[in-house]
C-alpha cells in the first residue's frame, strides 16, 4: 500500500487565505485546517472534482515557538464534475443518472464517492497525527515548500477502501469510476 502525505500550514492572521477563518476565543486564535480541491480531467469523458475533507481535528500551536501537534481525520470525495455532459461517454452517463435518479451516483459533493483514510499501516486507525515541519520520508517538491507560512506540519495517511453506497450498482459503478480516475491521476487514491 502506497502512503500519501499532505502538508497543512497555519498563515498569519494577515495571510490569511480565502477559506481559512480565524476567530479570537479568550485570548487564543482557533485555526481551521483546510485542504485542496482540484479537478482532473480524463479525455472522452471529463473532469471529476477531487476534494480532502477534514472530518476531524484538534491540537495546539504554540505562537511562541510555532510549534504544533495536531490529530485529524479526513476522507477523499470525487464526484462528477457538470463539464462531465458535454463529451459522448458524460452524455451517456448523465442520461443513465438522470433515469435513475433515485439512486446516490456520484453527481454532485453530496453523493460523492466517499475514500476512507487511516493511520499510515494501520487501517483500524481513521486519526492521524499532524507531525511539526516537513516531513523527513522524502524530499518535498519546491510547490510543497511555503516559505510565507507560518508554520508546517506534515501527515503521513495511508487511502482506505470506498464507502458504500447501500446500493449495489452505486457501489460497483463507484469502483469502476475509482478504477480509471486512478489511472488518470496515478493512482492520486490507489488503496
Amino acid at each position: 500500500m502506497e502512503s500519501c502525505l499532505l502538508t497543512c500550514c497555519w498563515w498569519k492572521k494577515h495571510q490569511q487565505r480565502q477559506a481559512e477563518t480565524f476567530a479570537k476565543i479568550e485570548h487564543q486564535q482557533r485555526h481551521k485546517i483546510i485542504c485542496p480541491q482540484q479537478g482532473i480531467w480524463i479525455n472522452n469523458i471529463g473532469a471529476f472534482n477531487v476534494e480532502i475533507t477534514v472530518t476531524g481535528q484538534r491540537g495546539w500551536v504554540d505562537e511562541n515557538t510555532k510549534e504544533l501537534a495536531a490529530d485529524m481525520s479526513v476522507e477523499g470525495k470525487i464526484w462528477f464534475s457538470p463539464s462531465t455532459k458535454l463529451s459522448i461517454i458524460g452524455e451517456v452517463f448523465w442520461s443513465f443518472f438522470s433515469r435513475n435518479s433515485n439512486l446516490p451516483f456520484p453527481v454532485d459533493k453530496a453523493n460523492a464517492i466517499r475514500v476512507n483514510t487511516h493511520l499510515s499501516g494501520n487501517p483500524n486507525q481513521p486519526i492521524f497525527q499532524i507531525r511539526d515541519g516537513h516531513t523527513t520520508l522524502f524530499k518535498s517538491p519546491d510547490f510543497a515548500i511555503h516559505n510565507d507560512a507560518w508554520t508546517v506540519g506534515n501527515i503521513e495517511v495511508e487511502i482506505g477502501d470506498i464507502q458504500t453506497t447501500g446500493s449495489t450498482v452505486v457501489d460497483e459503478f463507484n469502483q469502476l469510476v475509482m478504477s480509471v480516475f486512478n489511472l488518470a491521476s496515478g493512482n492520486m487514491l490507489q488503496n
